[in-house]
């Protein structure tokens, strides 16, 4: 009988020399991956939350105009600001603007003064 041998990447071979029998260990590094989405998160003025898991390549605006239709408001009645109180872009992408797995997006109603 003819034996193959079979080696995975980032495996070590160890060999039970009695038994005859070959194991396959995989290495034991930490992995840090970036994971390619990121959960945030979009709080209203009435402290109402709504969690999304997006991709970190996906324009925001995307993402803000969805949750407007899903409450039928208009998107350009909403400021939104990042949780330091920065008005956030909404043109860029999470990772453009350094956005970190749950991180916090305030939409507010715009406020016109009347006289």
């Amino acid at each position: 009988m003819d034996s193959q041998r079979y080696k995975v990447s980032g495996a070590r071979e160890n060999s039970k020399a009695s038994s005859g029998i070959t194991e396959i260990e995989e290495d034991k590094k930490p992995v840090i991956e970036r994971s390619t989405h990121i959960n945030i998160k979009i709080k209203d003025q009435y402290n109402n939350e709504v969690s999304i898991l997006i991709k970190r390549s996906t324009t925001l605006k995307n993402i803000l105009i969805t949750y407007c239709n899903e409450r039928s408001m208009n998107f350009n009645t909403f400021r939104f600001l990042l949780g330091d109180g920065v008005r956030l872009r909404v043109d860029k992408t999470p990772d453009e603007l350094g956005m970190k797995d749950g991180d916090q997006i305030d939409a507010f109603l715009e406020q016109f003064a009347g006289a």
